[in-house]
């Protein structure tokens, strides 16, 4: 089962780098695809998805799980 991130501020490539890098710092085994043009990153293995919305509003990119 996905798990299905609502991330703000991704407006590019790098900002897609930066979520990915925020991601993997906590949960080094996941492969985020991240979605520039709808601000959604999908995750397969989510593990601590807690950790991953404090490591990503940490990095400067306030997520929420979508909808």
């Amino acid at each position: 089962m996905s798990t299905i991130l609502s991330v703000s501020n991704i407006h590019c490539g790098a900002c897609a780098a930066r979520v990915t890098r925020a991601i993997q710092n906590v949960e080094p085994s996941a492969v985020p695809q991240v979605d520039v043009a709808t601000g959604r990153v999908t995750l397969d293995k989510a593990g601590d998805t807690g950790a991953i919305l404090a490591a990503l509003d940490k990095a400067g990119y306030p997520a929420s799980l979508a909808q």
